[in-house]
């Protein structure tokens, strides 16, 4: 049977050899036996009994001196102690006084071949002895009166549990059930050809992390090590990144404000939109910021501007531009606000805030001819805001369509301008902007969580006033050809895509 590791070999026992010169009594032995039982000494050929000598350490000392000879003594060691481990005796010694003719001499229990037998100190041959029973043993010539008869008995030991080479051998019962450490070998046919398998889990399951510990990542699907100085998991090998698209769109800008006696307030604009592609690294964290939308106005002061999103290192969405406000006065208010698309202007402030390149569009004109002044829309993902004309108010501008959800969906729309008493209201522009408050005099309404709407600017009745709608909040979604790689979001699939979507901030772990 072959066994894992080097083959067992059978060497001879470690053996010391002395001179004696008739006068010396102590040795120094190579080895420091257990005791006086773990090693057989003989002096010019005949075996001493154990009560003619001590050992401490490697100091073997002798009750009277040996006789002069050279290497007339031996020391061969039976056993060699180990520590913090249960020993078996590997040697017993019995010792018999004879009667005159006794051939039987009762023993210890022994193994049949690993005897001996001494009869005055002289060892008998197979010829003069039968040790067979394994609990006697017959002398062929009977002893004389007071012989002295010494049994040697040897103990037998196996490598009870040595595993052989053979594939399968280590199965789960050589394992702890449910241990916190296990390790799993598969070596096909004992030829190394199979793999080591190691433990593994979700990036949420990992644990705490301790030097030099090593798993496997089943989001990632890349093996994993602890790295101390960082206190961080790393990959053994970064591979290499993957291709996905993205939506990144901001938190549109609030409505503005319109006084009473005053001209209705301009839309707010659409958050900026992005939709495009880029190459994430897998194991690397991304930072998930959803923008919020802006509040809308409810002082002289604009519409305020909506919150960017971002996911870090790739895109951030500029937010949308505040809706311009119309107060008492000649001119008082607030001017429209710049940002991914920009707010509606007013009567007294009549240009709108302008967008941002590549992400939307600039706001309506406020309107300054006629009884009554309506406000700018706020631009949107795909068109700039409709002006104010007379007391009609400007409609937001359109926003932009993705389907990277798995169904067309449009964001970023800008939110509809207000107006003076009796005129038209502005509505919300496709993609969730909010509509400008009621012709009769209200406050705007909302944009579209969500969707990054601009919030939609209130309407003035002449004696009351009213607050600007608040921009809606903006979104962030991934999504990749095939299964699924990543983290984060709400994970969901469709046309052989994995999409996740984040409506909060969050983590996307590639």
């Amino acid at each position: 049977m072959s066994y894992i590791g080097n083959q067992p070999i059978s060497v001879a026992f470690v053996t010391d050899s002395f001179s004696g010169n008739g006068s010396t009594v102590t040795f120094t032995m190579s080895v420091a036996p257990a005791n006086t039982a773990s090693a057989l000494v003989v002096v010019s050929g005949v075996v001493q009994d154990p009560s003619t000598y001590s050992m401490l350490g490697t100091v073997l000392t002798f009750s009277g001196a040996p006789p002069a000879g050279t290497g007339n003594i031996s020391v061969r060691y039976l056993g060699i102690p180990a520590s913090n481990i249960t020993t078996t005796a590997y040697r017993t010694v019995t010792e018999f006084t004879a009667t005159a003719g006794q051939t039987i001499f009762s023993t210890p229990s022994y193994t049949p071949g690993f005897l001996n037998v001494y009869q005055n100190g002289v060892l008998l041959g197979s010829s003069d002895r039968t040790a067979v029973t394994g609990t006697s043993v017959v002398l062929t010539v009977g002893a004389n009166l007071g012989d002295l008869v010494t049994t040697e008995s040897f103990y037998v030991s196996a490598v009870a549990n040595g595993i052989p080479a053979v594939a399968g051998s280590v199965g789960a019962t050589y394992l702890a059930a449910g241990a916190a450490y296990q390790a799993f070998l598969d070596a096909a046919s004992g030829t190394g050809t199979g793999a080591l398998k190691l433990p593994y889990g979700t990036t949420a399951q990992r644990p705490a992390g301790l030097p030099f510990e090593i798993r496997g990542n089943i989001d990632t699907g890349n093996p994993e090590w602890y790295d101390v100085s960082t206190s961080s998991w790393k990959f053994l090998s970064q591979p290499a990144g993957y291709l996905v698209n993205y939506l990144v769109v901001a938190g549109g800008g609030g409505g503005g404000w319109a006084q009473a006696l005053a001209a209705g307030a301009g839309g707010g604009g659409g958050g900026g939109f992005l939709a495009t592609a880029a190459t994430l690294s897998s194991g690397v964290a991304y930072t998930i910021t959803i923008g919020a939308g802006g509040v809308g106005s409810s002082s002289s002061a604009s519409g305020s501007s909506g919150s960017n999103s971002v996911i870090s290192t790739v895109a951030t969405a500029i937010s949308g531009g505040g809706g311009g406000t119309s107060a008492l006065g000649a001119p008082s208010g607030g001017s429209a606000l710049s940002g991914g698309s920009g707010g509606g202007g007013t009567n007294y402030f009549t240009s709108p805030g302008a967008g941002t390149a590549g992400q939307g569009y600039a706001g309506g004109v406020g309107s300054t001819a006629g009884a009554n002044f309506g406000g700018g829309g706020g631009g949107g993902a795909s068109s700039v805001g409709a002006n104010g004309s007379g007391s009609a108010a400007g409609s937001g501008g359109s926003g932009s369509t993705s389907a990277i959800s798995g169904s067309s969906v449009s964001y970023a729309g800008g939110g509809g301008g207000g107006t003076y008493s009796g005129g038209t209201v502005g509505t919300g522009g496709l993609g969730g902007g909010g509509n400008g408050g009621a012709s009769g005099g209200g406050n705007g309404f909302a944009g579209t969580a969500n969707t990054g709407g601009g919030g939609g600017g209130s309407s003035d009745t002449g004696s009351n006033s009213y607050i600007g709608g608040n921009g809606g909040s903006g979104i962030v979604i991934i999504s990749y050809l095939g299964s699924q790689r990543g983290t984060g979001g709400t994970v969901t699939s469709s046309g052989g895509y994995t999409i996740h979507t984040f409506t909060s901030s969050g983590t996307y772990n590639a």
